[in-house]
């Protein structure tokens, strides 16, 4: 059985988390083939570790503070700890470090002093503000960090259908170019068109226009890899990252696609698809001419009666 045979036996009627080894499990965008690409992650030890280190400056500021005694102010040196582990590790570790920098000045306050306070609730109620204070910043820290991040993501994700938006998709397919310039792993655009989307909303609201593009995004993941990206890069445009797979292979994957879309999305809206397919399998490409190439291919099929498939060495595979 040939390769690309044997590539569509793996995948053909199962859910993608079954066509791959080990099952389901999430992942960002661009995680698929890169797996000798070097990434970075914060495991445990690496936060504990981490944890440890701002403990540690925490000590070396209580220790300068009450060294200089009371007279000179070291507050604003609490801070740093304080915020860094707010940002880098999570609200978890910056309430740890904020309740460590309180009990440092405290200590250090209060040892440092010529005379001790006139009232003992007075160093008491002075460490609480403080810890007050550095937990309001450990939170607004945090919550900044998490809103931001959220900004990123949702930066590269498309707000109607959950697909990878247009900057998203060049993001993964410069990936993609430099997996095929470094280890000579081949892919494919596939370029893909609702047909009579625009009827579609005409002759039942744009409501029913947008569950069939939902609808399609949904049919397009649940039938690819989990190393595939689906992107929507226009009204009822969409493109698909097809990755280590030659042009004969893609033509075959684009063909049970077409298939299973025709079942699902095109039975129930009365839609169709149209498709154009381009693999790169030398260095050289570059993601926007493989954009024009497959978006091309695409309007030829549409030109041809529309629910076809047109690739470069293949006029008609519908």
């Amino acid at each position: 059985m040939r390769e690309n045979e044997r590539w569509l036996a793996r995948t053909a009627g199962q859910h993608p988390c079954q066509a791959r080894k080990g099952g389901c499990s999430s992942r960002p965008l661009g995680s698929g083939w890169r797996k000798s690409i070097p990434v970075r992650a914060h495991p445990a030890i690496q936060v504990v570790l981490a944890a440890l280190a701002l403990t540690g400056c925490v000590i070396a500021v209580g220790l300068v503070d009450y060294a200089t005694g009371s007279e000179l102010a070291f507050s604003i040196f609490y801070f740093f700890p304080v915020g860094i582990a707010a940002w880098y590790l999570g609200w978890g570790a910056g309430a740890v470090i904020s309740i460590e920098s309180a009990l440092a000045w405290y200590l250090a306050d209060t040892l440092a002093r010529p005379e001790p306070y006139p009232h003992p609730f007075i160093p008491a109620w002075n460490a609480g503000v403080r810890l007050m204070t550095f937990l309001t910043i450990t939170v607004l820290l945090a919550r900044l960090r998490q809103a931001l991040e959220r900004e990123s993501r949702n930066a590269r994700i498309d707000s109607l259908t959950g697909a990878a938006n247009s900057r998203a998709f060049y993001e993964e397919a410069d990936l993609q170019l430099y997996g095929l310039q470094r280890y000579s792993r081949p892919f494919a655009v596939l370029y893909l068109d609702v047909d009579n989307l625009k009827a579609l909303n005409d002759r039942k609201g744009h409501s029913s226009g947008d569950e069939a593009l939902k609808a399609t995004v949904s049919t397009l993941r649940q039938s690819l890899r989990l190393v595939d990206t689906v992107a929507r890069l226009g009204g009822d445009e969409f493109a698909v990252l097809l990755s280590e797979v030659d042009e004969s292979t893609a033509m075959l994957v684009a063909s049970r696609l077409q298939s299973i879309l025709r079942q699902t999305v095109g039975t129930k809206h009365q839609v169709t698809f149209s498709m154009g397919i381009v693999a790169c399998s030398t260095p050289g490409c570059t993601v926007d001419e493989l954009i024009r190439s497959a978006d091309d291919l695409m309007y030829e099929a549409k030109r041809g009666g529309k629910d076809s498939i047109r690739g470069p060495s293949v006029q008609d595979a519908s």
